[in-house]
């Protein structure tokens, strides 16, 4: 992982990032609003599908790119704790779109 560096809506690897981000983000709460099979779950279980369903599509979608599942495990742990920072840090803006002064977007 690269260290941290203030978000860049105009850097290729930020807005690569950010788009997928909130295409990800967007399906996911369609779903979480949307799928009756989903609504229909007591909140706890809504919970573990939506907790096994992002861990399994994470090791399926990074382990279709290395082998060493090891590693990607390892890289996980490590950056889930900055993971979480930013989740909050944009969850502190509202998760909507904030525009900037040179016209790029931060979801």
């Amino acid at each position: 992982m690269t260290s941290r560096e203030e978000f860049d809506p105009n850097d290729p690897f930020d807005a690569s990032t950010e788009d997928l981000r909130v295409a990800l983000l967007t399906i996911i709460v369609d779903h979480m609003s949307n799928h009756p099979a989903f609504t229909a779950l007591p909140r706890d279980k809504q919970f573990e599908s939506l907790f096994v369903s992002l861990c399994v599509t994470t090791a399926g979608v990074l382990g279709s790119q290395s082998s060493d599942h090891a590693d990607l495990q390892r890289a996980i742990a490590v950056y889930l704790p900055q993971a979480f920072e930013i989740a909050q840090e944009i969850s502190e803006d509202g998760d909507v779109q904030i525009y900037l002064a040179d016209g790029g977007k931060r979801h």
